[in-house]
């Protein structure tokens, strides 16, 4: 169970995977518009991991993108005994 701070609130679950959505384009499209920089060169600190250069920040970025769908589609199907109409990207 997520802290509450990270909880959503003010939204229903279409708004919430609609944000969700948006936020994975947003963030392919940064990803490629990195292409050809020297994102090794650069580094900003994680306050728990220390300092991770700009390729660790964009694996440890896209982690949620990939395990949060599944756990909404889980968590949604459970509660409502339906399966949330979201797609499989």
């Amino acid at each position: 169970v997520s802290p509450e701070r990270l909880r959503p609130t003010g939204v229903d679950a279409v708004q919430a995977w609609a944000q969700i959505e948006s936020t994975r384009e947003q963030f392919k499209a940064f990803v490629h518009s990195c292409d050809g920089l020297a994102l090794a060169q650069v580094s900003f600190p994680h306050p728990v991991l220390g300092s991770l250069n700009l390729y660790q920040w964009l694996l440890f970025a896209a982690g949620p993108h990939a395990r949060h769908p599944p756990q909404i589609r889980e968590i949604g199907g459970v509660v409502t005994g339906a399966s949330v109409p979201i797609s499989n990207r």
